[in-house]
């Protein structure tokens, strides 16, 4: 199916801003962590686990999205989902217990993992071959952004607000992601009789578990992720507790993380044209193995 150019840059952004939403509730209060643990009158370690809580909603809430989307349409669910977690960010400005509030970034992260998964399908409903690869890699470029800019914009607005307006400023982020959807995003997936049956959804998740391939897959993106996820959640108090950084220095350190997303995502576009998908992953990983190690 052709797509004019105009069209495919309005997909891209408005996809990749829903796959990036989850990350932007990640990334865009850790400069508030310090303030935080002030506020809640608690200990570090357990603000870190607001953070965890987000993860885990991300975690655990594609296993249901994509099988929801292939049974009632791409949509939907992106339009519930996202709304769930606007609705999850503002209740975040008025409580004032820890535990509440570990249960609103599950939520957070549960609907917000409809962006990250959903996108993915609608990128495959459209597209296919060298054309989805380098689609995808758009996506992710546009995806490399947040980390870069998430961090600077929570340190600028905590030099006029508190970590609530952070919360406040997602959510009126979430509010345009769900006018662009309701109003500018058409249906993608073609229903079939046999989508509607829950019976084929749970035989497809029994297929796809079973399938080797696919778990190798998923582990080895879950460790790349489990290790820099490591990063992210102790960064914000070693790079401004223990080396004394500013909330903005801290916030372009980070950002260097997004850069190399950014760059590499953008370099798989060229490099499809000589290696195939699974040579740039095993590059990649060798590479990535490599800088580690040094450290």
């Amino acid at each position: 199916m052709h797509y004019s150019k105009s069209r495919i840059i309005w997909l891209s952004v408005l996809l990749g801003s829903l796959s990036a939403y989850g990350p932007l509730l990640v990334d865009m209060y850790l400069p508030a962590f310090p303030i935080m643990e002030s506020d809640f009158h608690t200990s570090a370690s357990m603000i870190q686990i607001s953070l965890t809580m987000c993860l885990a909603g991300l975690a655990i809430g594609p296993i249901f999205m994509g099988a929801w989307s292939d049974r009632v349409g791409r949509k939907k669910p992106l339009v519930i989902g996202t709304s769930l977690a606007i609705i999850a960010c503002f209740l975040s400005l008025v409580t004032h217990n820890i535990w509440l509030f570990f249960l609103l970034r599950f939520i957070q992260g549960l609907a917000s993992s409809a962006g990250q998964v959903v996108t993915r399908a609608v990128a495959k409903d459209l597209f296919n071959g060298k054309q989805l690869t380098k689609f995808i890699a758009l996506l992710m470029a546009i995806n490399g952004i947040f980390p870069i800019i998430s961090p600077l914009i929570g340190s600028l607005l905590l030099r006029y607000t508190s970590w609530q307006g952070i919360f406040g400023f997602i959510g009126g982020a979430g509010l345009l992601l769900l006018l662009g959807l309701i109003f500018g995003f058409k249906e993608t997936h073609k229903l079939s009789p046999a989508d509607q049956k829950a019976t084929s959804t749970r035989l497809n998740v029994q297929t796809v578990f079973k399938d080797r391939p696919f778990i190798c897959f998923v582990l080895i993106q879950g460790l790349v992720y489990g290790a820099m996820f490591c990063y992210i959640s102790g960064s914000s108090f070693m790079l401004q507790n223990v080396f004394s950084l500013s909330k903005s220095t801290f916030s372009l350190i980070y950002g260097i993380n997004g850069i190399g997303i950014i760059l590499m995502a953008e370099l798989s576009t060229v490099l499809i044209n000589w290696f195939t998908e699974l040579e740039q992953l095993k590059l990649g990983l060798i590479g990535g193995s490599s800088v580690v190690s040094v450290f």
